[in-house]
């Protein structure tokens, strides 16, 4: 929307205008001049020759201040239905992975025992549940816990209501995969094994994993 002569901006963009000319261009350029001819064009894009004209320029720190907003109100208190489901976490696991999939990482270290497990037991399906059950009476039971997919019927439940520490050597253990590329988050609380991670899990002896695996329950989908 707009009139004869000038456009309108929306007040985000305003107040990005009203940001001092030469902080705003040192912070983002790192031009230190105040006057526009001074900047290299070629060092920034966003660096136009004529500070009137440089729309554009705006439009690019207002996309950054609008971003930069939404990272913080990301960290707003969760409702209380969200905490419930363990949602903070999971998107923390999530993120994990995008970054290591942006970043192209793939296995920089050795593997806890209990990663390499939930990567043996994953190997055939690839298929990762991370979720709690919130109505389970005793605190250990309603941890968010990893589920392996064995095949339709059954999963693989790494839990101990007796042992609360094995839930969290396991859950570790699959925070690793998410940082090395190994698992990809694909809806809520499923994820998979990526082909990296399905390449390095027929690698693994079982021999090497199998106490660990012992440690797991089988269970049915709905457990």
């Amino acid at each position: 929307m707009g009139f004869v002569g000038r456009s309108v901006y929306p007040a985000s963009t305003q107040a990005c205008m009203a940001i001092s000319r030469v902080s705003i261009r040192t912070k983002l350029t790192g031009c230190q001049s105040a006057d526009t001819r001074m900047c290299n064009p070629h060092a920034n894009r966003f660096c136009g020759s004529d500070w009137t004209t440089g729309r554009e320029y705006f439009l690019r720190i207002c996309e950054r201040v609008i971003m930069l907003e939404r990272n913080l109100e990301s960290n707003r208190p969760r409702r209380w239905d969200e905490l419930g489901a363990g949602a903070p976490t999971v998107i923390a696991l999530a993120e994990l992975c995008s970054r290591a999939m942006a970043d192209q990482v793939c296995v920089t270290g050795p593997l806890s025992g209990e990663a390499r497990a939930i990567l043996w037991a994953a190997r055939t399906r690839g298929i990762i549940e991370v979720r709690g059950n919130n109505t389970a009476y005793e605190a250990p039971s309603r941890f968010l816990t990893v589920y392996v997919e064995l095949d339709e019927d059954r999963r693989l439940r790494f839990r101990n209501r007796a042992d609360p520490a094995m839930n969290i050597r396991f859950f570790d253990g699959f925070r690793e995969l998410c940082t090395t590329g190994l698992v990809m988050h694909h809806l809520y609380h499923e994820f998979s094994l990526t082909r990296a991670g399905f390449e390095f899990a027929a690698t693994l002896a079982d021999e090497d994993v199998q106490s660990l695996i012992d440690l797991g329950h089988e269970c049915g989908p709905g457990d």
